[in-house]
C-alpha cells in the first residue's frame, strides 16, 4: 500500500488551530496578518479572538471611521478612550455600535460626554478619571441608568463631595469594586464637602461590595470625634468598628452606626496612600473575611508583621513592593496561609528571609514576585524545594538569575509562568532547553 504525502502548510490546518495560533500575537501582529488575504481576515475577525481583549482608542474618532465597524464585527465589548479620545464625537460612535459595553475606560470626562455615557447601560465597570471639573448633579443624573454596575473607579475626583458619593452609591446598590484613586484635595479639612464620614456611609449602602482601593490617595486629615474625645483622621472613620459620634460646626453630630460591610470587604488596596497602617490593623482586629491586602509604597511600622498576623490571620494575598520589609519581617510572615506574595523592590530582603518563610507556608504560595531583589544563585536554585506548588514567578532585574537557578526554578512541577527581563545572565540556549523539558507548557517572559 503506498502512502499519500501531503504536504502541511498554514491553510491546511484547522481553524481551531489557527486561531490558537493568532491568539498569541499582539494587536500590531494580528492588524499585519488581517491584511494577507481574505482567510486570514476572516480569522482575525473572529469574535472569540478578542473576548476578554480591551481596544485602545487614541485619537477623537467619527461614526463613519473604520475602526467602529472593525469593532463590531469583532465583538469587542471592552474599550479604553485615551485623553485626546474623549470627546463628544467618539462617545456617540461608541452608542451606535449596537454592541452590549461591559468595560469602559476614560482618562478625560466633561458634561458634554455625560448624555451619551448614559446610553450605555450595559456597561458593569467605569472608570472615570479627571472628573473633577464635572457637573456633580448631571453626574448623579445620568449614573441613575447604570443599574448593573459592578465595578466603579473615580480617579482624581478631588472635587467630589460627601452627597455626590452618597448619590451615586444609592444609585449603584450591585457595586463589588470601588476605587477612590489620587484623592488629594487642596481645601483645608473644616471646609472640606468630603469627608471620612461620607466615605464611611456611601460603603454602608454597598452591601456587595468586596473590593476598595484608595492608592496614592492622602487620607491623613482629621476630624473631632465627640466620643472619644479626640481627632481622628480620615481613614480611622472610614474603617472604625465603632459607633462614632463627630463634632461638626461646635454641634455634636450625628451618630454614625457601625457599617459592617467595612468587616465584610475582600480585598483593601492603599499602594501608596496616606494613611496610618498602625491603626488599620487595630481596626481590623481577627478580621477573616479579608483575603487581600496591598500596602506597597508604605514605610511599614514597628512589629507589623505580628500585628498583621494577629490582625488578619486568613490573609491570603499580600502586596509589600517597594517598602522596607527585611529578613526578619518575611520570616514571621510565614504564619499567614499565603497565596500570594509580592516583595518586589524590596532591597533588604535575600534568600536567608525566603527560607525561614518556607519553613511555615512554603506549601501554599503559588504565585511570587521578587524583582529587583537581591537574591544569590544558591538560594534561587532552592526556590523549587522551598515552594513546590509555585505556578509563577517574576524575576524581573534579579541581577543574579544565572542558567543553572533559572534551569531549576523552570523545573518546578507545577510552575507555567517565569519573568526573566533584565536577567543578562540567562541564555537563549538554556530556555529552549527548559521549554522542551516542560512540553512547550511554561510561558517566559524576557
Amino acid at each position: 500500500m503506498s502512502c499519500i504525502h501531503q504536504s502541511v502548510g498554514w491553510y491546511t490546518l484547522p481553524n481551531e488551530l489557527k486561531t490558537l495560533i493568532a491568539s498569541y500575537l499582539n494587536y500590531a501582529d494580528k492588524s499585519n496578518l488581517s491584511l494577507v488575504d481574505w482567510q486570514c481576515r476572516d480569522l482575525i475577525n473572529n469574535p472569540l479572538l478578542w473576548l476578554g481583549k480591551t481596544i485602545v482608542v487614541k485619537k477623537s474618532t467619527s461614526s463613519q471611521n473604520s475602526l467602529w465597524s472593525t469593532i463590531k464585527t469583532r465583538k469587542c465589548c471592552r474599550l479604553e478612550l485615551e485623553d485626546k479620545a474623549c470627546d463628544p464625537m467618539t462617545i456617540k460612535a461608541i452608542t451606535q455600535l449596537g454592541l452590549a459595553i461591559t468595560v469602559l475606560r476614560l482618562e478625560y470626562i466633561d458634561n458634554d460626554i455625560l448624555p451619551y455615557l448614559a446610553q450605555l447601560t450595559s456597561i458593569t465597570d467605569l472608570q472615570l478619571s479627571n472628573c473633577s471639573y464635572i457637573d456633580h448633579q448631571l453626574l448623579i443624573d445620568n449614573f441613575v441608568h447604570f443599574n448593573h454596575l459592578t465595578k466603579l473607579a473615580l480617579d482624581a475626583f478631588n472635587s467630589l463631595t460627601d452627597k455626590t458619593l452618597y448619590q451615586l452609591c444609592l444609585n449603584c446598590p450591585q457595586l463589588t469594586t470601588l476605587k477612590l484613586r489620587y484623592y488629594h484635595s487642596p481645601v483645608p479639612i473644616n471646609c472640606r464637602k468630603f469627608t471620612g464620614i461620607g466615605i464611611r456611609k456611601a460603603l454602608a449602602i454597598l452591601t456587595q461590595l468586596q473590593e476598595i482601593d484608595f492608592s496614592f490617595s492622602i487620607l491623613e486629615d482629621s476630624q473631632y470625634v465627640s466620643d472619644n474625645k479626640a481627632w481622628k483622621s480620615t481613614f480611622y472613620l472610614i474603617f472604625s468598628p465603632m459607633r462614632l459620634k463627630l463634632h461638626q460646626h461646635d454641634k455634636v453630630g450625628e451618630v454614625v452606626e457601625n457599617p459592617s460591610i467595612v468587616m465584610k470587604l475582600k480585598r483593601i488596596i492603599l499602594a501608596y496612600a496616606r494613611i496610618e497602617l498602625t491603626s488599620f490593623l487595630m481596626q481590623h482586629h481577627q478580621n477573616s473575611n479579608l483575603a487581600c491586602l496591598d500596602v506597597s509604597g508604605h514605610s511599614l511600622p514597628e512589629r507589623f508583621a505580628q500585628k498583621l498576623v494577629k490582625a488578619i490571620p486568613t490573609l491570603r494575598e499580600l502586596n509589600l513592593s517597594n517598602t522596607d520589609c527585611d529578613n526578619l519581617m518575611l520570616a514571621k510572615l510565614g504564619k499567614l496561609p499565603l497565596t500570594k506574595l509580592t516583595v518586589e523592590k524590596c532591597y533588604k530582603i535575600n534568600g536567608y528571609g525566603l527560607c525561614e518563610m518556607a519553613k511555615l507556608n512554603g506549601h501554599t504560595i503559588q504565585h511570587l514576585d521578587l524583582s529587583f531583589c537581591d537574591i544569590s544563585p544558591e538560594r534561587l536554585t532552592a526556590i523549587p524545594t522551598l515552594f513546590p506548588n509555585l505556578v509563577s514567578i517574576h524575576l524581573r532585574g534579579c541581577k543574579q538569575v544565572d542558567d543553572d537557578s533559572f534551569f531549576s526554578i523552570g523545573n518546578g512541577k507545577y510552575l507555567n509562568y517565569i519573568e526573566i527581563i533584565g536577567c543578562k545572565k540567562v541564555t537563549a540556549e538554556v530556555m529552549k532547553k527548559l521549554k522542551l523539558k516542560k512540553h512547550n507548557k511554561i510561558v517566559i517572559k524576557c
